[in-house]
């Protein structure tokens, strides 16, 4: 259950723990990481976290996440991110499992309802080309850590909230 805030607002008391992680964020960052702006800015980062301070009240708990990895991911540390998978609402996620091949991506694994779709090559999902939805989700990965990005694409591709941020319609 949610705890409830002096002013007896659930909502109050979320925004006020997300403003305090972002904060958290930010000053372990600093506080561990050898050369935080290296290649991106101080400033940049300040920015993005701003940005999703500014939009807490429209978000998700998924979408704050995403967000943070996304502001993390400009950082261009390839040993440096924020997962949003631990927000993830699985309940949320399309019924089939991808991976990637040099021919394409296909899906693998299915729920039984979706077993005639073992062996089929994806070529959009939620009318993006898979293409654009692997650029798109490059954003969510440091520079340098492209095998990474390789081998979580076909994770989350899987991902319907994920989707829904980049704009797909699920």
């Amino acid at each position: 259950p949610e705890e409830a805030s002096a002013s007896g607002d659930p909502d109050t008391t979320r925004r006020a723990q997300q403003l305090a992680d972002i904060a958290y964020l930010q000053e372990q960052l600093e506080a561990r990481h050898p050369d935080p702006y290296a290649v991106a800015s101080q400033e940049s980062f300040e920015a993005a976290l701003d940005a999703v301070r500014a939009d807490l009240d429209a978000l998700s708990d998924t979408e704050v996440s995403i967000r943070l990895r996304e502001a993390v991911a400009l950082l261009g540390d390839p040993h440096t991110n924020a997962t949003f998978l631990d927000a993830v609402d699985y309940r949320h996620q399309l019924p089939v499992e991808f991976d990637q091949f040099a021919e394409g991506v296909f899906i693998t694994g299915a729920y039984p309802a979706h077993q005639d779709l073992l062996g089929l090559r994806v070529l959009a999902v939620g009318g993006r080309a898979v293409d654009d939805l692997r650029g798109d989700l490059a954003r969510f990965v440091a520079a340098g850590r492209e095998p990474f990005a390789r081998k979580r694409f076909p994770v989350f591709l899987r991902l319907a909230e994920l989707h829904r941020y980049l704009g797909a319609s699920l």
